[in-house]
């Protein structure tokens, strides 16, 4: 697709007023990392000497935040989301203490993947940028070197484009950190950055330096890509989201998006949830829809999903040229070790009793074998046993604490626990429901969303989306993409009012049971 400055016009001064509309999963404000985040700023340059020659004078670059030192970047990232744990905290009430627990799920540590994250925003955005440069006339040098090719003068007449935008995949587990990596990163840049024409001084034109969605949990490419005109128009004031007409379709929403995404400069589009999109992967059109806005060229891509989108993606070519462009960032969970133990150790010093930690390397090691190694899980132990701890009146975090908080508040996440120290495909897959928490949430939000519609069609929605849930699940588990289709077809022909979970134990029993064949059944 050809890019053209009119494509781009600037738009008149105005201010970004809030909208009366809200959606969940767009609204950055209510978020716990961006809750403090301007909606937009004023550009304001920096020293074009800091930057690459090449960028030194292109203000959509100018009005980033510099990329020199990293360590101070980080240091503030710390500073800035510190939780406050006196010494004195031992000596406060027990309602007080109780009600400060709470600040160890505030607590965000910096890790070595979020210095490649902000890394790869850096060089990503730049490398974006430096193609449209709001103070070159693109059209008015291209007919000029046109003119002195004619005129015998031997040159290049148009730069060479790259045929894709950057794309870079972060993938994990629920529980590993993957979105509250990312919006570590991007709360380091505006989203919004507001700038003075520099052919008109009476215009603005804005620039989104970045989009944040979520795939919706049935898959929709259409809901999809409402969804990120949706975040413009809510962030921007603009009203792209009624400009379409009410029979557009899928192919109208693309074009708009991408023209959208062209015209306001953005610079990076995250999509977290991917696997959502994928699981309707049957559905080519979601996938081309990901394919076409990267050959666009409208944005660079970040995608992070959990790991059965590394699968899927590898298994179809296109996609996976696109999206590991940039390549990928895997997210495991902790193993014994420096990161480990800085890790826990930043969460153990959040401590509220009135004892402090004796065995320290005895509760390390019990804390990563309860939680697996899982971030989210070693926040979560010890907030729990100070709890218990303050209510018993123990007043103190121990090994033996911990193993009765797993015991008696965390015991339906146990069976969790064991499959991921035996990586077994099979046992994880009874916690399928568990383990990706977050994309149940949003599929029991869109069952909820549905039920307003009433009688078949409600029905036809959760049967809709209990199939993509199970099929994803399978996939997950190395079933190929027809074989899952047909087990989970058959499941819920016969047992129509399984949920997601009930369907995946039923195929695996089944599945068990036809060996050694472990054929697929027939199609009905």
């Amino acid at each position: 697709m050809k890019r053209h400055n009119d494509h781009r016009s600037p738009e008149a001064g105005c201010t970004v007023a809030t909208r009366g509309r809200r959606h969940a999963s767009r609204d950055i404000f209510r978020d716990p990392i961006f809750a403090l985040t301007r909606r937009y700023v004023d550009a304001e340059h920096h020293d074009g000497a800091l930057e690459l020659p090449e960028y030194a004078d292109n203000p959509l670059i100018l009005a980033l935040p510099p990329f020199t030192n990293l360590d101070a970047t980080l240091d503030s990232l710390e500073r800035h989301f510190a939780v406050s744990c006196p010494e004195t905290c031992g000596t406060w009430s027990k309602e007080r203490r109780l009600m400060s627990i709470s600040r160890i799920d505030r607590l965000l540590i910096t890790l070595p993947v979020h210095i490649t994250l902000l890394e790869w925003l850096h060089t990503a955005l730049r490398n974006h940028y430096e193609r449209y440069n709001p103070r070159i006339d693109y059209r008015k040098s291209m007919e000029d070197a046109y003119k002195k090719v004619q005129s015998g003068e031997p040159g290049v007449i148009a730069d060479l484009v790259e045929g894709h935008a950057a794309c870079r995949a972060l993938i994990g587990m629920s529980g590993t950190g993957k979105s509250t990596a990312m919006k570590l990163v991007l709360s380091l840049f505006p989203p919004v950055i507001r700038h003075k024409d520099v052919r008109n001084p009476e215009c603005w034109f804005r620039q989104l330096v970045w989009i944040y969605v979520t795939c919706p949990a049935n898959g929709s490419v259409k809901t999809f890509l409402k969804d990120i005109l949706g975040w413009v128009d809510d962030h921007l004031d603009t009203h792209y989201l009624k400009e379409m007409k009410a029979n557009a379709n899928t192919g109208d929403y693309t074009a708009k998006v991408v023209h959208v995404l062209m015209k306001h400069f953005t610079g990076v589009l995250v999509i977290d949830e991917f696997q959502n999109l994928l699981r309707a992967a049957a559905n080519t059109e979601l996938l081309d829809t990901v394919v076409n806005l990267l050959n666009s060229r409208c944005c660079c891509m970040m995608v992070m999903g959990t790991p059965e989108i590394e699968m899927i993606i590898e298994s179809r070519l296109r996609l996976a040229r696109r999206v590991s462009s940039d390549g990928y960032e895997i997210l495991e969970p902790f193993s014994n070790g420096e990161v480990y133990e800085m890790f826990v150790d930043r969460v153990l010093a959040l401590n509220f009793l009135k004892k402090p930690i004796r065995d320290i390397r005895r509760v390390r090691a019990v804390i990563l074998g309860l939680s697996a190694g899982l971030p989210a899980l070693i926040k979560l132990l010890p907030r729990l046993a100070q709890y218990m701890a303050i209510e018993t009146e123990d007043e103190q975090i121990t090994p033996k604490l911990l193993g009765q908080v797993q015991h008696e508040l965390l015991a339906p996440l146990s069976g969790i626990v064991k499959a991921l120290r035996k990586q077994d495909s099979t046992e994880l897959a009874r916690y399928v429901d568990v383990l990706s928490g977050e994309a149940s949430q949003a599929h029991r939000r869109a069952v909820s969303r549905s039920s307003s519609t009433g009688g078949k069609d409600f029905h036809d929605r959760v049967h809709q989306q209990t199939f993509a849930s199970a099929v994803s699940s399978l996939l997950a588990l190395a079933f190929t993409q027809s074989d899952a289709d047909l087990w989970v077809n058959q499941v819920l022909h016969e047992m129509p009012g399984l949920t997601s979970y009930g369907v995946v134990l039923e195929v695996l029993q089944r599945f068990e049971k036809s060996r050694p064949s472990s054929a697929p059944p027939k199609a009905a």
